[in-house]
């Protein structure tokens, strides 16, 4: 899978690294999931998952992004629509996210519509497994 964003200036970037990996998941009842993070993050100082230091919490934070709910497919317009109950960043539960979206071979490409992440358009690229 691959992340990039582009500045209004024009300018690439990859939000996790060139190399970002994750899942994205749609089942046929309409349940979606997505994760995403750095690679090679950082290990915390302690094997306890409610653990770490202030600077280990943030990192990790800011390396993984996460949600999951329901989508629906607006086929006329090629946009998906994903309704999130559950995500790592907070204002995102409740929210709705638009993706446009393009097949090609094995590979489904999202671009984000809403909301803007950063003041930057984004595009992901995820390949089938």
């Amino acid at each position: 899978m691959s992340w990039k964003a582009q500045t209004a200036e024009g300018k690439t970037i990859y939000p996790f690294g060139e190399d970002a990996t994750g899942w994205l998941m749609y089942d046929g009842e309409g349940n979606m999931s997505v994760n995403l993070m750095r690679r090679n993050r950082p290990k915390f100082s302690t094997d306890d998952p409610s653990g770490g230091t202030v600077e280990e919490i943030k990192g990790a934070y800011k390396g993984y992004l996460a949600y999951c709910g329901r989508y629906t497919i607006q086929e006329e317009n090629l946009t998906i629509t994903h309704s999130l109950d559950c995500a790592l960043f907070p204002n995102w539960v409740g929210s709705l996210q638009l993706r446009h979206f393009e097949f090609s071979e094995d590979r489904l490409t999202l671009t984000l519509s809403t909301p803007p992440i950063a003041g930057k358009s984004h595009m992901l690229v995820w390949r089938k497994k």
